[in-house]
């Protein structure tokens, strides 16, 4: 598995996960106030998780390196 792969399947776990915690509480937000985000929950989730997976334990070091190298 490549790294691109992991990153997918990461974000799909996530994405499945965090679904799961909101029918376990429907009414309750994950978010409660504050401007919208660029990334989705399941997207920082899973950049951070792939960061500490290469070794990369500084989350400016971990954003920067998916900055450079993941902008798309």
């Amino acid at each position: 598995m490549d790294l691109d792969e992991l990153i997918i399947s990461l974000c799909v776990k996530i994405v499945d996960e965090l679904k799961a915690l909101r029918r376990q509480s429907p009414g309750e937000l994950l978010r409660r106030r504050g401007p919208s985000p660029k990334l989705s929950d399941a997207e920082a989730l899973a950049i951070e998780c792939a960061g500490e997976f290469l070794g990369i334990d500084c989350d400016k070091r971990i954003f920067a390196y998916f900055r450079r190298c993941y902008s798309h």
